[in-house]
This record gives C-alpha cells, sequence and structure tokens, in this order.
C-alpha cells in the first residue's frame, strides 16, 4: 500500500526526492550568490550533490539496454531492449572466440533425493573425504573425457563435448562395504554417471561451476575495427556505450559457441561519475579542515 515495492513509483519515495532536490538546489543557488561569504567546500559539495540526483533521477529515462546474442563467428550489429523491441547498434560485434574456466568438480552423496551439504573436491587424483558414512576416494581424475556407446570406461579425449569423469572408490566406514567405478557430471553430449552404493544412496557429480569466463570480439565501427576482450565487471568501452558480459549456453557450458552480451549506453553517467569522486573528495577535505568558514581576521579581533 505504501509503494515501497516499487520505489520508483512509490509517491512516497518521489515527494521526498523532490524535496531533497528542491532544498539542495536552493542551497547551492543561495551558496552561489553569496559565494564570497560562503564556504566553497560546502559549495562545492551542495552543487555535486545535486547533480548526482538530477542525472540519476533523469538520467535513468535515458539509459538504453540492448541484450545482444552473439555467434562465434558472426558478426551482429544489433539486438533487444527489456520490453522486446529490436534496436540497432551504432557498432558491430563479431565473436571470436569465448573461454571458460571452470571450479574443481566436486564429489557429493544423493540420498533420499537430496544431496549432502559436505562434498569432496577433485583438486587432484587422490582427493578424498568423508561423505555421510562413505569414505570416498578419487583414483583417477580426467579433466576431459569421453566414453563410446558400447564402452563403460572413459577415457582422455580433447574435443567439443569432453566432459570431467573421476574413477572413484567409496567404502563404508562401519560395515566396511566398498563400491567403486566412474562418476561424471556429463555434458551437452555424453550423460553423466553416477556410482551407486549399497544403502541405496549414490555418489554424483553435478556440473562444474564457472570461476571466469570472457569473450574475445572484434569490434567494428564506421572507421575501423579492433579487438577486445569482454569480461564479468570488465566491460569494453565503445563511445557512450558499456558492453558487459551477462552470459552463455549454459548446456554447452566451456564448449559454448554462444555469449550474451548486454550493451548499456548512459549519457549521464560521465556527470554522475565527476560528481561522486568530487563528493568523496570534498567530504575528506571537509573531514580534515572542518565544515565552517574560518573566522577571518577582524572577527577575531571583535
Amino acid at each position: 500500500m505504501l509503494g515501497f515495492s516499487q520505489m520508483t513509483s512509490s509517491w512516497i519515495f518521489n515527494i521526498f526526492l523532490v524535496y531533497f532536490m528542491t532544498v539542495i538546489g536552493l542551497t547551492t543557488i543561495d551558496d552561489l550568490y553569496h559565494w564570497k561569504k560562503r564556504n566553497k567546500f560546502a559549495l562545492l559539495f551542495h552543487l555535486a550533490f545535486w547533480v548526482i540526483l538530477v542525472s540519476a533521477v533523469f538520467g535513468s529515462g535515458d539509459k538504453i539496454r540492448v541484450r545482444v546474442t552473439t555467434t562465434v563467428g558472426q558478426p551482429v550489429q544489433g539486438g533487444t531492449t527489456a520490453d522486446g523491441r529490436p534496436h540497432t547498434l551504432p557498432f558491430s560485434i563479431l565473436l571470436k572466440e569465448f573461454s571458460m574456466d571452470e571450479y574443481p568438480p566436486r564429489l557429493y552423496l544423493y540420498s533420499q533425493g537430496k544431496l549432502s551439504k559436505h562434498f569432496v573436491t577433485l583438486e587432484e587424483s587422490a582427493s578424498q573425504g568423508l561423505l555421510g558414512s562413505w569414505q570416498v576416494k578419487s583414483v583417477q581424475t580426467l579433466d576431459k573425457a569421453g566414453r563410446r556407446s558400447d564402452a563403460d570406461d572413459y577415457a582422455p579425449m580433447n574435443h567439443v563435448g569432453a566432459t570431467t569423469a573421476a574413477w572413484v572408490e567409496a567404502v563404508h566406514t562401519t560395515s566396511r562395504q566398498t563400491a567403486k567405478g566412474w562418476v561424471s557430471c556429463g555434458s551437452h553430449i555424453f550423460d553423466g554417471a553416477t556410482l551407486a552404493l549399497p544403502d541405496g544412496s549414490e555418489i554424483v557429480m553435478p556440473r562444474r561451476e564457472p570461476k571466469r569466463y570472457l569473450s574475445k570480439v572484434e569490434l567494428a565501427d564506421k572507421t575501423h575495427k579492433w579487438p577486445e576482450e569482454i569480461r564479468v565487471n570488465h566491460p569494453a568501452t565503445v563511445g557512450s556505450w558499456k558492453i558487459y558480459q551477462v552470459g552463455y549456453d549454459t548446456d554447452r557450458g566451456r564448449w559454448s559457441t554462444i555469449s550474451m552480451l548486454e550493451c548499456v549506453k548512459d549519457s549521464w553517467y560521465p556527470a554522475i561519475h565527476i560528481a561522486m569522486w568530487l563528493v568523496v573528495c570534498l567530504g575528506v577535505v571537509m573531514c580534515l579542515f572542518g565544515w565552517k568558514k574560518p573566522a577571518n581576521k577582524k572577527e577575531e579581533k571583535s
């Protein structure tokens, strides 16, 4: 009822926002009119803070976000906005290569429809640990492996679609029952494999989590072309546009040939950026030297 679930459309939020903008704006005008009598640091602080408010409010409506799906070897020059409308970019994007680093694979105990909280990380071939009542050991771990449909064993394979596989041995801590076999997380080509245990539970390996992924692209405008690497939190810049890495083909994982990018244009960003740094610097200065204007010599004598 108060509208706090939709802050930007809340009448309370907008009333306070207009109030602060008006007060700070009038204070800044008053400081500029009596600038000889006012603290210059405070004047700049009010001006910078007012610029931040105005730019953030009015700039949010001018911001353009375009989601672009790129495929290796196919240049694109457009995408779709949040409301599904097509938008043409002033530059083209050619995906040259998509690469991904993954965290080491993990083994979990799957029992009664749930994964165990504890896991064993396969950082090396001899990794071992306790999962429930089972002592689990990886005898061999293959980072890139595959197997034929008529075979039971995994073999090293450096090819598109290769998956991670591990030969695992499990020993029950009390009954001393044993089980051994291949466990794999699978890929878009190979099915995953689990190790069935005598008590009805299983040793499983979920899909590996991405650690870092990037897109090597070639950007081109009307005048020239140049290469760029786009990573998460490390966007590429083309004029007033920022290009962010936001996704990939999760089914193919590290073998993805698709990279999802988001192109953002914020014309008000430079003003906000400069004003925010000015606020930070002025805040430090005012903490060191004080907010109030020092009294002049005539005032001190009187």
